[in-house]
């Protein structure tokens, strides 16, 4: 009989949950995991790029040429899959298009996709580029920062825009909004 209750102890000994076990907090990353819309473009350097001899920052204001959609049509999205730890951000970036027929640069606009593996902070709630596609954005901008505020995320993309005035280096900064795109409304 002691044997058994020995034997008994031992197993209810270690089929026992351990509750003290840190839970891991995804608040953050669940709100972050989303997709989203572009709501405002903004360059640090005034730009010319719709040749009206009037610079702006604000290049929804600026741009007026759009191949394959315009503004409206720009999305972000983060992807977390949990079950392979799979985290990455697709994000479309303004570009100019060039026209391979002629060999020639026009001040038309396209949101090509960048795409970037990253990971966070859960208390401070930041974002890290852990992986990046750096052929893409060696043509097409380099993502230097991404911030959340708000339910809006902010994408500081570095690249060369050709304007009027040649190809001018800015730092373009896209402010995506969480969205609801089955009923076209703010998430």
């Amino acid at each position: 009989m002691k044997k058994l209750i020995s034997l008994l102890a031992i197993v209810s000994l270690f089929s026992c949950s351990n509750d003290d076990a840190p839970q891991e907090n995804h608040e953050f990353l669940n709100s972050l995991v989303s997709k989203y819309k572009l709501v405002s473009v903004d360059t640090d350097v005034p730009i010319d790029l719709n040749g009206d001899n009037i610079s702006q920052t604000d290049l929804m204001l600026e741009a007026d040429c759009f191949l394959f959609g315009s503004f409206a049509l720009y999305m972000g999205e983060f992807v977390y899959k949990p079950s392979f730890d799979y985290k990455r951000f697709n994000v479309d970036v303004p570009c100019v298009y060039y026209d391979l027929a002629n060999e020639s640069y026009t001040t038309c606009l396209v949101g090509l996709s960048l795409s970037c593996f990253y990971e966070v902070n859960e208390e401070t709630k930041e974002i890290i580029i852990t992986g990046r596609n750096e052929e893409r954005e060696a043509e097409f901008g380099s993502v230097t920062e991404v911030y959340w505020e708000d339910s809006l995320i902010h994408f500081i993309v570095n690249k060369e825009l050709y304007t009027t005035n040649g190809w001018q280096e800015v730092n373009i900064h896209m402010v995506y909004q969480k969205w609801d795109f089955l009923n076209n409304v703010p998430n």
